[in-house]
Order: C-alpha cells, then sequence, then structure tokens
C-alpha cells in the first residue's frame, strides 16, 4: 500500500461544520476512496477563502495526520514542503486551483494526481463580469500554468471539461510524443455528496424556523455564486407564492466570504422589498447537521442558473443531495448532472430566464410533494452516481503511482511549448519576488518612520531618517 499526501480545499462535511462547499466534499470523497482501500493517508486541508473556525482533527482508519495549512501563500507553502519531508509520501493528491498550485511548486519529484471539480478560468470569467474587471484572469492562470506543467493524471467533474482541460494541456505543450496514447485526464463525477451523512426519515426542521404546519418548502441550499440568476429566482418563487398561498422559501447559506457575496445581497433586497417578504426565511449559513434536517423536512429544491460556460462545465452538487435527502428538484438544465436528471426524470427542467416556467413548476413539484419511496430513489442515484466506481481510476493510481511517459526518468520532456511556459511562470514569480521586496521594505519603512525610539535615533543621525524615507516611497 501507498503513503498518500492529499491537500484540497475544506471544510469536510461534518455535523459541526458550516459553509461546506463544493471542495469540501470533493475533499471527504476521494479521502474516504483512498483511505478505505488501504492506503495511509496524510490530509493537508487548505481554509477556504477567510474562515476561521477552529481547526478538528479527523482521527478515522489510515489517516495518519490531518493539518490545516496556515497563514498566507509563502507560510503555506513552507509548511506543506515540511510536511512532505515529514511523511515521504508515494504519492500526492491535489484538488482545486489553490491545492494544485501549492502541490505543483512544493518539492516533492514524484507521482501527482490533479483534480480539477469545475473549471477554474470559466469560474474566473464569471467572477470578472460580476466585479466588472478583468484584472484577476492573469492571477487565475497563473494559478493554473504551474499544475498542467506538473501533473501527471488529472481528473474533472465532467465529460465536458474533461475536452477543456485537454485543450488546455495542449496549449501547454502536454500534448506531446511521449504522452500520445496516453490517458491524462479522467472524469471522475462528483456523486451523491452527502454519504453516509444522507437524512434517512422525513424531519421537522421547516416548523422549528417559523413555517406554519402543513405548509409546502422550496428549499436552497449553499452558496450564491455568480452563475445563479437571482432575479428569475425570487421572480419565480416569489410569483409562485402570489398564486399558492400554501408556499414558503426556506434558504441555509448565502453569501460566500472571500468569493463572492454581492450576488446573496442583491436576492436579499428583493426579498426585503417583496410584498411576500414573510414567506421568505433566509436562515444564512447554518451548521452542516441542520443543513440534513432542511433537506430532510423540504418539498422541493429549486436550482436557477445564468447561461454560462462555467455551467455547461461545472457541477451542481446539490440537484444530487436533494435527491439523496428525498426532495423534488426544479433547475434549469445546463451540464451534469441536470441534464441527466431530467432525462431520467428525476428532476423537473426549465428554461433559462423564465420565472412564469419555474413559477409553475414550482407549484406543480410542491404539490406532489416529496418522493414516496426514498430508499428507491436513494437506490436508483446510487446505481448511476456510484463514487467507488467512478472514483476507481484514482484509487489505481495510488495503488501503483507512475508519473506521466513525458516525466519518465525525473527530466520533463523538452518541447517549444513547455519551455515557453516553464520561462514564463519563472519571470512571473521573479516579478512577484521583486514587489514582494520592494513591499516588504517600503512597510519597514513606513513602520521605521512611526517609531517615536526611531525618530529619537534619526535626529542625532539624519542619514537613517533619510534611509527610512527612501524606503517607504519604493
Amino acid at each position: 500500500m501507498s503513503r498518500v499526501l492529499i491537500v484540497g480545499v475544506g471544510p469536510m462535511p461534518s455535523p459541526n461544520a458550516e459553509r461546506v462547499h463544493a471542495p469540501g466534499l470533493r475533499l471527504r470523497a476521494f479521502l474516504d476512496a483512498i483511505r478505505l482501500s488501504g492506503h495511509a493517508v496524510f490530509v493537508a486541508e487548505i481554509p477556504f477563502g477567510n474562515d476561521r473556525t477552529t481547526h478538528s482533527p479527523l482521527y478515522e482508519k489510515n489517516i495518519q495526520a490531518h493539518r490545516r495549512l496556515e497563514g498566507d501563500r509563502r507560510k503555506r507553502q513552507d509548511q506543506l514542503d515540511g510536511w512532505i519531508r515529514e511523511f515521504e509520501p508515494d504519492v500526492v493528491v491535489a484538488l482545486t486551483d489553490v491545492g494544485a498550485l501549492h502541490a505543483a511548486n512544493s518539492f516533492f519529484p514524484g507521482p501527482m494526481w490533479i483534480d480539477y471539480n469545475g473549471h477554474p478560468m470559466t469560474e474566473r470569467q464569471q467572477q470578472a463580469h460580476i466585479g466588472q474587471s478583468n484584472d484577476s484572469l492573469g492571477e487565475a492562470w497563473l494559478h493554473v500554468l504551474p499544475a498542467l506543467l506538473r501533473g501527471d493524471r488529472f481528473s474533472v467533474c465532467s465529460a465536458a471539461q474533461r475536452l477543456a482541460l485537454v485543450g488546455e494541456l495542449g496549449a501547454s505543450g502536454r500534448l506531446n510524443g511521449e504522452t500520445c496514447g496516453h490517458e491524462l485526464v479522467e472524469v471522475v463525477p462528483p456523486g451523491l455528496p452527502f454519504g453516509a451523512f444522507a437524512p434517512q426519515t422525513k424531519g421537522d426542521y421547516m416548523t422549528k424556523v417559523g413555517v406554519p404546519a402543513g405548509a409546502k418548502t422550496i428549499l436552497s441550499t449553499g452558496g450564491f455564486n455568480t452563475w445563479m440568476d437571482v432575479d428569475t429566482l425570487f421572480r419565480g418563487v416569489e410569483q409562485a407564492m402570489k398564486m399558492d398561498p400554501n408556499l414558503h422559501f426556506v434558504c441555509t447559506g448565502g453569501r460566500i466570504p472571500g468569493h463572492v457575496e454581492a450576488v446573496y445581497e442583491r436576492f436579499e433586497r428583493m426579498v426585503f422589498n417583496s410584498t411576500e417578504a414573510q414567506r421568505f426565511h433566509l436562515l444564512g449559513w447554518v451548521q452542516h447537521e441542520q443543513v440534513l434536517e432542511a433537506v430532510a423536512s423540504a418539498d422541493v429544491g429549486v436550482n436557477v442558473d445564468l447561461a454560462t460556460l462555467e455551467g455547461e462545465l461545472g457541477y451542481r452538487n446539490r440537484l444530487m443531495g436533494w435527491l439523496q435527502g428525498g426532495m423534488r428538484v426544479v433547475t434549469t438544465v445546463v451540464g451534469e448532472p441536470a441534464r441527466s436528471l431530467v432525462e431520467k426524470e428525476l428532476a423537473r427542467g426549465v428554461p433559462f430566464s423564465d420565472s412564469e416556467a419555474l413559477a409553475e413548476a414550482l407549484i406543480e413539484q410542491a404539490r406532489l410533494g416529496r418522493w414516496p419511496d426514498p430508499r428507491k430513489l436513494r437506490q436508483q442515484l446510487e446505481e448511476g452516481w456510484s463514487p467507488v466506481r467512478d472514483l476507481q481510476p484514482l484509487v489505481a493510481f495510488c495503488e501503483k503511482p507512475k508519473v506521466s511517459p513525458d516525466r519518465v526518468g525525473g527530466k520533463s520532456a523538452q518541447n517549444p511549448l513547455t519551455e515557453l511556459h516553464r520561462q514564463f511562470v519563472v519571470e512571473q514569480d521573479r516579478q512577484q519576488g521583486e514587489v514582494s521586496v520592494r513591499r516588504f521594505a517600503r512597510d519597514a519603512g513606513r513602520r521605521l518612520l512611526g517609531s517615536r525610539l526611531f525618530r529619537a535615533a534619526a535626529y542625532f543621525n539624519p542619514a537613517l531618517r533619510d534611509l527610512a524615507e527612501r524606503l517607504s516611497n519604493l
């Protein structure tokens, strides 16, 4: 069996966890597949955004250590390198563009599996649109490029994303003579997000949060991301409420600190000004256990996307979770799994930007109520989305880890495209280093000028003050 270091973004789902996003669900699925196959695992967890919650290490079978990377990017990189020296892994598995960048920049020379659960560049495109600025696109590409040049195997969440990543690997020089005929990218669908935490029986959570007994509830869970069409969501729900006075809307989740907050804030303003505001229950982020209770109590989940490339390439975990808990689902149809669920008649599809169609679908599905046989439904879902089956390529790679054909012998194959990109990354690192040195010197100069002790010393030696002023102006 192998020694596997896995690095990804948390928090992972647990009863006390708050703000569990797709990266944490993906990390948990990968971790379970690896450790339950008998491999020894060292977990390096990166906090999501500006999360400052207390780290709660996992003490489970085959987990040798579970630590959280802290501090700025440079400090985290030093921590990860230290843990690699301590654990001496046979293989590194890195998830998300953040985890992949840390892994790619480490000194680890061995086999590396990199997972992108969603397409980083189309996600950044949506952020650029919301923020009305393209300034972050260069930073996003520099998060991805080092991993494209370094990874030995890659995984993605959909067949569409696989083709997008193959294109990026080609542009980076990885589709070369050595890798011809070698499968660099595997499709690993996220599957069922709740796993062992899935609710088994109908609950009464809705009455606890103020929904009248007997009312029908529409539920939204998770973050309001850049791809959400909150205008259509609000208008559709409000119109459904006006047509059916027995409907209530409950939301667990909302703004995503450190990522995007404007989308949820816009939704909040519309709700506040609505004539039906008293039937909107905006609970904010709640503990994961309460999310499961909400899913076990609500009648229908609603997901309304904008028509975006991110949606075509990405994945909506919440759809699977709602079904896993026995809810009906109404969703716009873009990407996986929405298309598959609508085709199997497990979800009700609605057109983009059509609030009237959304209202009608919500009323229809809410009146149907929860699925009558949740066990049969879960069985059907597990036949189509099996983490044991879908994660088998990852498990096999960990059992017999190998570098890609263009990295055999410990040295990457030489070709003009990869050399061009490597030189670009090196130059960007050099420029960033110069910026960091100037920033450090400038801050030092300003701190000296603000120090009473330094000003007293500079009174007797004016050259000290001149030096501090030059530094502060860098």
